[in-house]
């Protein structure tokens, strides 16, 4: 990176994997700029949960494999691999915990990628086309398969919850069904606007419930 020198504020952000990317790399993007230069991060879409009982079995399989393949293991903080299982430290909620630059974690408590991949493995019984079309339209889903999207959402925001307060990390985290806010401007522009000044995101559970 040339002229870094003339670089202020320096930003680093991503969505989805490149999210939990920023949040892996955050550290190192700051140690690229003086220490005068203001460096943040922001992550959108990127806070991939473990989750709990199947969910979590079938998230750290598949997470173990994606260290592997990408020969990620040398680029996994220490402070992480060295109190617990490595396979674990790509999990953003256990990556957080050590950041020390700015960051600001943008999410939907319900996000429709973690929901479509993750529960069709972990969830015995559930027509895969069903599903599919499901996790596409919420108005195709059946009681069963409300009951699943409608279950993750504390789960999410609960696993959100044991990061704590830092002064160094902020948190918006709305209760859409949706996986990206950045790249998509509908998810923005299709909200309500509040006396045309506040633009409010809609809540999942009124089409939920």
């Amino acid at each position: 990176m040339s002229d870094v020198n003339q670089v202020d504020p320096a930003i680093l952000a991503g969505s989805s994997a490149g999210g939990l990317s920023t949040i892996l790399h955050c550290d190192r993007f700051r140690a690229l700029f003086p220490n005068t230069t203001r460096v943040k991060c922001i992550s959108d879409s990127g806070f991939f949960i473990r989750g709990e009982g199947e969910l979590a079995k079938q998230s750290e399989s598949h997470f173990a494999q994606v260290i592997a393949a990408n020969g990620l293991r040398p680029l996994l903080p220490r402070s992480c691999t060295s109190k617990r299982d490595p396979n674990l430290c790509l999990f953003a909620e256990y990556l957080v915990e050590d950041v020390a630059t700015p960051l600001f974690i943008l999410e939907a408590a319900f996000d429709s990628y973690q929901i479509k991949s993750n529960f069709i493995l972990t969830v015995p019984g559930l027509d895969r086309m069903q599903w599919e079309n499901c996790s596409k339209s919420l108005e195709q889903c059946n009681a069963t398969e409300i009951g699943i999207i409608k279950d993750f959402g504390p789960i999410f925001k609960k696993t959100l919850m044991k990061l704590g307060n830092s002064s160094s990390r902020g948190v918006f985290l709305d209760s859409c069904y949706l996986h990206f806010h950045f790249y998509s401007t509908y998810n923005w522009i299709s909200t309500p606007v509040l006396h045309n000044k506040v633009r409010v995101l809609l809540d999942i559970y009124s089409i939920l419930m």
